[in-house]
């Protein structure tokens, strides 16, 4: 009990206190506060009260049945839970208007679309997301829930809703919502957290908060952790996050549960963090749910989306929260004018906002001149690497940079409406598609299909030798320009020139697929995890050798034979695909896991001819495969569960893909290996510690 008290800035007060009744002192301000526990109402409670008012306190007594009760009443007192929770549903309420905002004026009331999703590998396409997440932080103990998606698909209305969610139902914790940004003031991760705890609590100790954390009274969500992760090859700059992923993790004790929300990285895909996360794993509980494709049927109409299918519109190229929402909005009319030109539904979104905003602000600037403005401003955000900034200094770079534009807008009005420049470009600041984020008056594009379609403008807009610019800005631009017509979206591939060699093979292939609806480059000895291919051709040019695709989704799609050598597809799942094979298979592919209708593609890469035993299916193999369960160095077993995508990178052994996926073969069937609790994930039996021991040279 004193120690509940004493984490509160109590003080223990033996001189008033008995055997039944305990009394704590407190000064805020300038006010001194005396609570009393006692186990009933007694003369002894009645004669210590007055004697506390007498020398000035102001009292309290409780009853309490149990320590909790004790801890219910300071955190409830203390952290105004009734007001904290109806402050999480006032920024939710400005959330929303902000995203109707973001629509033309015949918008309905906004409501949230569930997207089917994968939990740690496993498909849900009927359960709804929100109810996942809420049932996760009903159980007890500490767990890191990692909410993937690509960029516009849904992280942030995710994040709010489960907010919303734990504000609106009294028994649920309270929330610390932080929206994190992109600046360019590069600060440490620890410190960030400070502010939005000193930004949520302003009146209480960071350790007090951290405290009620640990115990389950505060959940944390981080909305755009990914915000905070700069560089482009991404799986070799782990180090980079695994210091924020520390902070972090000293946070995730007893009963804490942190929720970040980030796009897909690699960096959060590679061994580094299935490492880190494994050894955290005695600590907490690391869950993944990856947000999918919004399914188009559940935010259009049955006949809107046969009128779309019938006007040959690719549907997946318009799977956008954003997109799908506007054609969701639009009248019968406007909707029959836009897909009878289906190339022009983007910039019909873009021009009815922009025309939108001339009425709303009294805004004597036409729709080209904003749009050009909002470019320019995305090319700044592009060369000095930031997606939010104080009001401030937004308003000072367009006074500095569009002084003539603003002098030209000013002259159009009349003389007794004609406003200041500093007035123009604060009316600017405020315009539809720029929002200030809730925890601080930093302003920027009001969401990744906004800011992907301005910063893709400004690529295509770049006359300079080459272009440069962060992997971030590249996968915002080609989700947005997905929508785009084909030869729209080739361009703006060949803007982005060399910078597109320096990422990932991982994300390449996603950013091929996603905006070319092609895979067209040449990839060796690639790793390739989790991507849905839907409509999309693979490999008619340019060659794949020696990768390994996990937990990939092939849907309507054609893949070329001849140009795939060697790979290794791992639990891949091959749904009315078409396979093109004009020659023989002379390097067969292997697959394992792999399920769905097209057994003609398996057939006719696995190849007719006799595959010969790899010679590397030996010890060495085996060997190699061990060591990710027991590393060299370790003294016994570190991990018991490993996601096989990790036996599939590339090695300083020259140990195949193939050879692998033998062996893995050959481990199951001898009882080495065994199923884990999550998808794509591989176990080791504890069993045959003494046989595995001996293939690694090891004592068990």
């Amino acid at each position: 009990m004193i120690e509940i008290f004493q984490i509160y800035g109590f003080i223990f007060m033996p001189e008033f206190s008995t055997e039944k009744i305990k009394v704590f002192v407190i000064k805020q301000g300038v006010f001194d506060n005396a609570y009393i526990v006692a186990n009933k109402n007694s003369i002894e409670v009645e004669e210590c009260t007055q004697e506390l008012r007498n020398l000035g306190y102001a009292t309290k007594t409780i009853y309490p049945s149990s320590i909790e009760d004790i801890r219910k009443e300071l955190f409830d007192g203390f952290f105004q839970k009734k007001k904290a929770k109806s402050k999480i549903i006032s920024e939710y309420q400005k959330y929303i208007d902000k995203v109707v905002k973001s629509y033309p004026a015949n918008a309905r009331n906004y409501h949230y679309v569930s997207a089917p999703f994968l939990l740690n590998g496993d498909e849900h396409t009927e359960s709804l997301v929100i109810e996942t997440i809420i049932e996760e932080l009903d159980n007890y103990g500490p767990k890191l829930i990692l909410l993937e998606a690509a960029a516009g698909f849904g992280k942030t209305s995710t994040a709010f809703e489960i907010c919303n969610s734990l504000a609106n139902d009294d028994a649920k914790p309270v929330v610390m919502l932080a929206e994190l940004s992109r600046d360019r003031k590069a600060k440490i991760f620890r410190h960030i957290l400070l502010e939005e705890i000193d930004r949520s609590f302003p009146s209480l100790s960071s350790n007090l908060v951290e405290e009620e954390i640990k115990h389950g009274n505060i959940v944390v969500v981080l909305d755009g952790f990914d915000e905070l992760l700069r560089g482009s090859k991404e799986e070799n700059e782990f180090e980079q996050s695994e210091a924020m992923l520390e902070t972090i993790a000293k946070l995730l004790r007893g009963n804490a549960k942190v929720i970040l929300t980030t796009r897909k990285t690699a960096i959060l895909e590679g061994e580094g963090f299935y490492n880190w996360a494994d050894s955290h794993r005695n600590h907490f509980q690391t869950i993944r749910i990856s947000l999918l494709e919004p399914r188009i049927r559940d935010w259009l109409a049955g006949n809107r989306i046969y009128d779309l299918e019938n006007a040959g519109i690719s549907l997946p190229n318009i799977s956008n929260p954003v997109l799908l929402s506007y054609l969701n909005f639009m009248s019968d009319e406007s909707f029959g004018e836009a897909i009878s030109k289906p190339e022009s539904i983007h910039d019909r979104y873009f021009n009815a906002m922009l025309e939108r905003e001339t009425e709303r602000q009294k805004l004597h600037m036409s729709p080209a001149l904003q749009s050009g403005l909002l470019t320019r401003l995305a090319a700044d955000m592009v060369s000095r690497n930031y997606t939010k900034d104080f009001r401030s200094e937004i308003t000072r770079y367009l006074i500095e940079s569009e002084i003539v534009l603003l002098e030209e807008t000013r002259a159009k009005y009349s003389a007794d409406e004609r406003p200041e420049i500093e007035e123009l470009a604060i009316k600017l600041s405020n315009h539809a598609f720029l929002d200030r984020i809730s925890s601080d008056d930093r302003i920027g594009f009001i969401n990744d299909f906004v800011l992907g379609s301005y910063v893709g403008k400004s690529i295509l807009e770049f006359s300079g030798n080459e272009w440069v610019g962060e992997e971030l800005f590249i996968e915002v631009s080609v989700e947005a320009f997905a929508s785009k017509p084909k030869e729209v979206r080739l361009e703006l591939w060949s803007k982005f020139g060399w910078v597109i060699d320096a990422i990932s093979d991982q994300n390449r292939i996603s950013f091929e697929s996603r905006l070319l609806t092609e895979v067209l480059g040449s990839y060796k000895e690639s790793t390739v995890n989790d991507i849905l291919f839907e409509g999309v051709e693979l490999f008619k040019r340019g060659q794949v050798q020696g990768a390994t695709l996990c937990n990939c989704v092939f849907r309507d799609c054609v893949i070329h034979a001849d140009n795939i050598y060697n790979c290794c597809f791992v639990d891949c799942s091959f749904y009315q695909c078409t396979i093109v094979n004009n020659q023989p298979v002379d390097f067969p592919s292997t697959f394992l896991g792999c399920e769905g209708e097209s057994d003609e593609v398996i057939s006719i890469l696995t190849g007719t001819t006799k595959r010969e035993e790899s010679s590397e299916a030996t010890n060495s193999v085996w060997k190699f495969i061990f060591e990710k369960f027991w590393p060299i160095g370790k003294e016994s077993i570190t991990f018991a569960h490993r996601p096989l995508a990790i036996f599939y990178g590339k090695n300083d052994r020259d140990i195949t893909p193939e050879a692998v996926a033998v062996a893995i073969d050959e481990l199951r069937k001898e009882g080495f290996l065994v199923s884990a609790n999550k998808k794509s994930w591989i176990g080791i039996n504890i069993s045959r510690l003494g046989d595995i021991a001996s293939v690694l040279g090891k004592t068990a």
